[in-house]
C-alpha cells in the first residue's frame, strides 16, 4: 500500500519511560524486539478512529493505556507519555497524540532518542514501505 494512503503512529522510549504499542483496536500486534519482548513501537494505520493499547513501563513499575486516536492519510502522529505518579510495582501515565509537521520522517531516533543523543550511532529511516 502506497505510505500516502495510510497514517503512522508510534511511541518513543524517553525521560524513564518506555512504552509499546500492544494492540490496534483489540487485536494483539506482535512484532518481537530485543528491547521490547512482544510488542512494537510503530504501527501503520487506516485513516479513521482507532483505539491504541499502550503499555508502559518505568523501571519496575507497569502500567497500561487504552487511547482512541484519529489518524489522516499521510500524517505520523507520536503517542507521548507522561509520569503522573510510580505506586509501588504500578505506573499512571498521561497520554497526549501529537501530530508531526508535514514532511517527518520518522527514524530511529525518534523511538530512541537517548541513544542517539551523542550524534556517534547513526539513525536510520522507517519506511512504512518495508513494513511487512
Amino acid at each position: 500500500m502506497d505510505s500516502r494512503q495510510i497514517a503512522t503512529a508510534f511511541v518513543s522510549w524517553g525521560n524513564g519511560l518506555l512504552a509499546s504499542i500492544c494492540a490496534v483496536d483489540g487485536k494483539r500486534y506482535f512484532k518481537l524486539t530485543l528491547l521490547t519482548g512482544p510488542c512494537g513501537h510503530v504501527v501503520y494505520l487506516l485513516p479513521g478512529t482507532h483505539q491504541l493499547n499502550i503499555l508502559y513501563r518505568a523501571g519496575g513499575s507497569s502500567g497500561a493505556a487504552t487511547i482512541p486516536i484519529r489518524v489522516e492519510a499521510g500524517k505520523t502522529y507520536h503517542v507521548v507519555g507522561t509520569i503522573v505518579s510510580v505506586e509501588g510495582t504500578r505506573v499512571r501515565v498521561a497520554t497526549s497524540v501529537n501530530t508531526m509537521s508535514q514532511g517527518f520522517a520518522l527514524a530511529d531516533k525518534d523511538i530512541y532518542p537517548a541513544y542517539y543523543a551523542n550524534g556517534y550511532r547513526q539513525s536510520l529511516r522507517i519506511n512504512p514501505e518495508d513494513a511487512k
